[in-house]
């Protein structure tokens, strides 16, 4: 897993640990944290500012399916081939609770919107829904006769919604856990489900080649959305619920929710639709292919805005910035790259993994990448300006036990009064060196104290101590200072 600056495209970190494909990546709701699954049935959590790895969540012995913050992110849920469904606690890391009762492989997890239930999906034809505080088991929710692939809470929490191989979506009373309605119709299998922004309408894609709206309260087929000549596996309602767009064949169409009159097709990629998306404001769509190429199309319009071109291989995921001034998307050839939104121009490669991308995301602010892949690691790219990165070195580096000492506490006032400096190199290099020495990871102690002597020639009015001056004297003084720990 690798996380990387959306602004110059710099790998900030290289979270290793992983011994198999990681297949799921997350950021805590308020970004400080990482969330990784893997193939093997291990989840890790990582510090998104120094990139240490804080907790392994071991206990799986299958492959992980899916991956979950509370939405207070101070728990972990993850759900696993090996019919269980764990929550952990983030804090400690420690297991809570393993949630067991699934006969079969757990497909899909999801929290309830105010974090106090649970929901499970699996193979053996059933969702569970359990109740996150007891640990209990509430209701079995039967009907399926097939695979469960997807779940969903509705948006006030008191429905859940299904779907499955048995080609039918299911309705289901949160409370009572009794079915509501069988949403029946389609011809194949039911490959995505979600419900309208409001919770009044569902939809629903299907290997029958078409998408289906259904009204909430009724149970009531409203429109069947023809026009894609294969499977529909990614649907989306726009974010006041008033359009539809669906991505199946070498298409992406808009349809009018009211009406169920298609709006627009977008044609123009080659081979089969893997993503798609709305733009924060609705007024674009985005879409990555096979074709190894992703497009942006204007919503209104139906025109082509951007044909970014530079992937290699299959573009397997994209994402809109939370502002949407910024596009991701990642690729089967091995790289991530960020694309500026209004000119359509490549802005970074993200390069350094060795095999290809399987999950990315943009940081709650937007200004850090993650991305996951098959080569067992997690990237984490640094977000921000020199300007950010340059109080950020100032704030750490006065905190280094060389720069506190009594009568000597001058680091914070020398740094920031080069703050005006726009000079990124130097940036770069205190915060570097801010957090080599704050998590004193610096293994070589001559080596680090040569580096703090280039940073007193950066910044004059930084002193070092006495004992740091007498290095090659008394090295075993300095390396006491630098790192008490080390050995």
């Amino acid at each position: 897993m690798r996380l990387w600056d959306t602004e110059t495209g710099q790998l900030i970190h290289t979270l290793e640990g992983h011994t198999n494909t990681v297949w799921y990546i997350a950021f805590s709701p308020d970004g400080k944290q990482i969330l990784s699954g893997d193939g093997e049935g291990t989840v890790r959590l990582w510090d998104t500012d120094y990139g240490t790895l804080i907790h392994t969540l071991e206990g799986h012995t299958s492959l992980v399916t899916d991956i979950a913050f509370s939405p207070d992110g101070k728990q972990i849920l993850s759900g696993s081939w090996d019919q269980t469904v764990r929550l952990w606690d983030t804090d400690s890391g420690t297991l809570i609770h393993t949630l067991e009762g699934h006969t079969s492989r757990v497909t899909d997890i999801a929290f309830s919107r105010d974090g106090k239930q649970i929901l499970s999906g699996s193979w053996d034809q059933t969702v569970r829904l359990w109740d996150t505080e007891s640990r209990q088991l509430i209701h079995t929710l039967e009907g399926h006769t097939d695979i469960v692939y997807d779940i969903a809470f509705s948006p006030d929490g008191k429905q859940i919604l299904s779907g499955s191989i048995d080609n039918t979506v299911r309705l289901w009373d949160t409370e009572t856990g009794q079915p509501l309605h069988t949403l029946e119709g389609h011809r194949d299998i039911v490959d995505a489900i979600a419900f309208s922004p409001d919770g009044k309408q569902i939809l629903s894609g299907s290997g029958d080649e078409t998408v289906r709206l259904w009204d909430t309260e009724t149970g009531q087929l409203i429109h069947t959305l023809e026009g894609h000549t294969s499977g529909v596996n990614d649907i989306a309602f726009s974010r006041d619920g008033k359009q539809i767009l669906s991505g199946s064949d070498k298409t992406v169409r808009l349809w009018d929710t009211e009406s169920g009159q298609l709006l627009h097709t977008y044609q123009g990629h080659t081979r089969s639709i893997s993503d798609i998306a709305f733009s924060p404001d609705g007024t674009q769509i985005l879409s990555g292919s096979s074709d190894n190429t992703v497009c942006l199309w204007d919503t209104e319009s139906g025109q082509r805005l951007h044909t970014l071109e530079g992937h290699t291989s299959p573009v397997t995921d994209i994402a809109f910035s939370r502002d949407g001034k910024q596009i991701l998307s990642g690729s089967q050839d091995n790289t991530v790259r960020l694309w500026d939104t209004e000119s359509g121009q490549l802005l970074h490669t993200l390069e350094g993994h060795t095999h290809y991308v399987t999950d990315i995301a943009f940081s709650p602010d937007g200004k850090q990448i993650l991305s996951g892949s098959r080569d067992k690691t997690v990237r984490l790219w640094r977000a921000g300006n020199w300007k950010d990165w340059l109080k950020e070195g100032c704030d750490q580096l006065q905190f280094h036990p060389d720069l506190v000492a009594p009568k000597n506490n001058k680091a914070g006032e020398a740094c920031l009064k080069h703050a005006s400096w726009e000079d990124k190199t130097k940036a770069e290099f205190l915060v570097r060196q801010g957090r080599a020495f704050l998590s004193q990871e610096e293994p070589n102690i001559k080596n680090a104290v040569k580096k703090f002597k280039k940073a007193q020639k950066l910044y004059p009015d930084i002193d070092l101590n006495p004992d740091t001056e007498e290095i090659d004297k008394d090295p075993k003084t300095v390396a006491q200072q630098l790192a008490p720990d080390s050995k």
